[in-house]
């Protein structure tokens, strides 16, 4: 025995047109968010290594990349609200002044020797440090100090290896910044 093929009355079709129709906007109104949020995420500030934020930083010292700083160095909180000791002063030229005492190699073979996290009570002293220097309250999860080391190619063409580099890098909203600011490096007597 065959089976009998149903015919739809354009009535049916209808309905199931329209059921297809709903349930296709219900899928895309749950994930165009999740993948905007995703997207967001992924190019937004921060590394998702602490190594890649690292060469990421030295990259963009060599390169003289403001944009490039900002954004391995500096959550979107902190860099809109650029104010040390309540001082309304311009990120970009911080950066570019800094570049004047670091820039003028190049950088590569990035090698992480040793990391040490940070007990939870460093972490709130650094919390602390950038509010109280800053103003800007972050949710800081983890900070670490990375001891590094790098191959530095002088503009001379000579290279030679960095020898140890001791560092800070810290985690907000689960991306790496290397902490490259050096007013917060003395406020909080870093080596």
């Amino acid at each position: 025995m065959g089976k009998k093929k149903k015919n739809d009355s354009g009535e049916e079709k209808k309905v199931r047109s329209k059921k297809r129709l709903m349930v296709l906007i219900i899928l895309l109104a749950i994930l165009v968010p999740a993948i905007t949020t995703q997207l967001f995420w992924f190019f937004g500030p921060g590394c998702v290594t602490k190594k890649n934020a690292i060469v990421k930083y030295y990259q963009a010292v060599e390169n003289e990349d403001v944009s490039q700083v900002k954004k391995v160095s500096y959550p979107r909180k902190w860099q809109r609200n650029y104010e040390p000791n309540g001082q309304k002063i311009d990120l970009d030229s911080v950066i570019e002044a800094s570049f004047m005492y670091q820039s003028g190699a190049s950088y590569s073979d990035v090698k992480i020797v040793s990391e040490q996290k940070l007990p939870s009570d460093s972490v709130n002293d650094f919390r602390r440090g950038i509010k109280d220097v800053y103003g800007v309250d972050l949710s800081i999860s983890e900070v670490c100090k990375v001891t590094f080391r790098m191959t530095v190619t002088l503009s001379s063409g000579q290279s030679q290896d960095s020898g140890d580099i001791i560092r800070y890098l810290y985690r907000v909203g689960g991306k790496w910044f290397y902490l490259s600011d050096s007013l917060l490096q003395v406020h909080l007597d870093l080596d």
